[in-house]
């Protein structure tokens, strides 16, 4: 058995699996990460085969999705990849157990029962992400806030490739923490196939063939090792996205207001983020119910942020190499 260790603001994750090359390519995802061995408050291990179903107690689905299908049982969520996968969720002792015989599923799994987990416990700590593109320059964060699609991975690919003295917070998502300041979340970046920088060195790149979204290259974060900011920032810009079909790029002043719109969307609700809904749901959908404390907490970190940033409208024209010239000349003449 193959162990990996992470340990993200005091929540440890231990991955255990058969496969050497899975705990290998979870650790180059979350390479920024990983901790020594000690005492996880949460284990996950990853079977290379699949779970016989006719040992599996009858169950009503009690969620499903294009991605999956969920059902409770005793405590215990069972979440089934199309009879390819499955993974199987005990809250109580804070464990889940995967299975497939593909790797690319297994895989495919691990990472996001890690991501959903951990943003579970996260929340409770009330350290809360919001979807955008986190960037820092003199310990000073810039949130650059735009929609799925909208070319936050060009943009962060762009500027850290500029030379300008700019870090990567997080390509996707950053966290907050009460008082408002940013913390790093760097995990590796995914970019369509051809899209990649020829900077990028080959021994960094991953083809994935993923099975909702299609494939992607992912890039370790090592090749961008000198870039990655490692401490808190404090809030400076808020950079809100909107996409043009045609004319100049530009950036101007918005409002506080403008502001808290784009963070209801991408913090709040959390629309673009990852949410593990699958982990999350305990009883079925009536578990929104209780969410209502954790919606006030995400509010209250994004006010935070709001109150001591200054807002801007970033205008996006279909030329995405300009735009990136145009925010890194904009963040320059900002300091």
């Amino acid at each position: 058995m193959h162990s990996l260790t992470l340990s993200f603001y005091g929540i440890d994750i231990r991955l255990d699996s058969d496969s050497e090359k899975l705990t290998e390519d979870i650790g180059r995802d979350f390479s920024f990460f990983k901790a020594a061995a000690g005492s996880p408050q949460i284990t996950i291990e990853a079977h290379s085969r699949l779970l016989p179903y006719d040992g599996l107690p009858p169950m009503q689905a009690s969620y499903v999705s294009p991605r999956n299908v969920c059902y409770y049982h005793k405590g215990i969520k069972y979440i089934d990849y199309s009879g390819e996968g499955l993974a199987v969720y005990n809250k109580k002792s804070s464990r889940c157990d995967i299975y497939s015989n593909d790797y690319s599923l297994l895989y495919e799994i691990s990472y996001m029962a890690i991501l959903s987990l951990l943003n579970e416990r996260l929340d409770r700590r009330c350290l809360h992400r919001v979807h955008g593109l986190g960037l820092a320059v003199d310990n000073k964060a810039i949130l650059v806030l735009l929609e799925m699609g909208g070319g936050k991975t060009t943009l962060g690919m762009d500027l850290l490739l500029s030379g300008e003295n700019i870090k990567l917070i997080s390509e996707d998502s950053p966290l907050i923490d009460p008082r408002g300041e940013i913390l790093p979340f760097p995990i590796r970046i995914g970019m369509h196939p051809g899209k990649v920088p020829p900077e990028i060195p080959k021994d960094c790149q991953r083809y994935f063939a993923r099975g909702e979204f299609g494939p992607k290259i992912l890039i370790d974060l090592e090749c961008f090792k000198d870039k990655i900011c490692r401490n808190p920032c404090r809030p400076f810009m808020i950079i809100i996205g909107r996409r043009i079909l045609s004319g100049p790029s530009e950036i101007k002043p918005s409002s506080k207001y403008e502001a808290l719109k784009e963070f209801i969307k991408n913090s709040v609700i959390g629309l673009g983020l990852y949410q593990g809904i699958e982990y999350i749901f305990q009883k079925g959908p009536k578990e929104i119910i209780k969410k209502v404390p954790l919606g006030i907490s995400r509010l209250n970190n994004a006010l935070q942020v709001i109150s001591k940033s200054r807002v801007f409208e970033f205008r996006l024209s279909p030329d995405k190499r300009k735009n990136s010239r145009v925010l890194a000349q904009f963040i320059k003449s900002s300091l």
